[in-house]
């Protein structure tokens, strides 16, 4: 009845490969053009650079903690702009950015992978993969238990320096040099394994009449959130493969399956 999971590995020693890209963006902090060069790229070439490129490109364009942001966000700040409904910008006014800069100030780590690492294990490890794996598992009466989150080793973790980490563009390094008699070495060589699913095929394809069903109905376009004009611009961008939006029109789609639910549904 109790199972083991490997949640907090990728937070606490820097496991992700977006992690390989702080160095650079820290590196460019002080220059000012290039960063400008980035976004100028960014906003030239987004139409028709693939997710990770448009991630990468994004994450470079601004100061190292609004690089970050961007990169594991939906919605860049310009687009949730052009997405809002008057209505809906009168009420969450401001950026969902400063969730992270707040994190980052509060963190005393040296340098920016350290400070990052911080943020991620205070916000995206307890608000997202913790909360994930709690449902899924309380659903079948399964307790699961998170070895890396025992407080001593994040403690002893966190006082380490970066480069036991992150060590070129090898990620859990001194994780790795650990167990590296316990696991065979084809193993600890393999790049990180993530559970992501083909959501930007399936919204083109298989689930393409729950997406028009959800974001292009009246139902939907009548709630007070979003410019209906601009969703139906997703929608036609993401389905003639001009833009890969899957992120996007997921998070908003799954957003009216739970408007319908919990908003519209009547007591029985």
């Amino acid at each position: 009845t109790v199972a083991l999971n490997g949640d907090g590995g990728d937070e606490l020693f820097a496991g992700y490969p977006r992690y390989r890209l702080l160095s650079l963006s820290e590196s460019l902090d002080w220059l000012p053009a290039p960063r400008r060069l980035w976004d100028g790229l960014w906003r030239l070439g987004r139409s028709r650079l693939p997710a990770r490129a448009e991630r990468l490109l994004r994450s470079l364009a601004g100061f190292p903690e609004e690089g970050y942001a961007r990169a594991v966000s939906c919605f860049a700040p310009e687009e949730k702009d052009a997405l809002y409904s008057p209505e809906m910008k009168e009420r969450v006014g401001g950026s969902s950015y400063a969730v992270l800069y707040a994190r980052y100030r509060e963190c005393g780590a040296p340098d920016f992978l350290g400070r990052t690492l911080y943020v991620d294990t205070t916000t995206y490890l307890p608000g997202d993969l913790l909360v994930k794996i709690d449902i899924a598992t309380m659903a079948h009466g399964l307790e699961a238990r998170s070895p890396f989150l025992d407080h001593p080793l994040v403690e002893f973790t966190a006082r380490l320096p970066s480069r036991y980490k992150l060590r070129g563009r090898i990620g859990k390094h001194i994780l790795r040099r650990a167990v590296a008699d316990l696991l065979p070495p084809p193993i600890l060589r393999r790049s990180k394994q993530g559970f992501g699913v083909p959501i930007s095929r399936w919204l083109r394809l298989e689930l393409n009449g729950m997406l028009r069903d959800g974001l292009l109905s009246p139902q939907a376009a009548a709630r007070p959130f979003f410019r209906a004009q601009q969703v139906r611009r997703l929608v036609v961008e993401h389905e003639a493969g001009r833009r890969d939006h899957g992120a996007r029109l997921w998070a908003l789609l799954m957003l009216e399956l739970w408007c319908r639910r919990f908003l519209d549904a009547r007591p029985s």
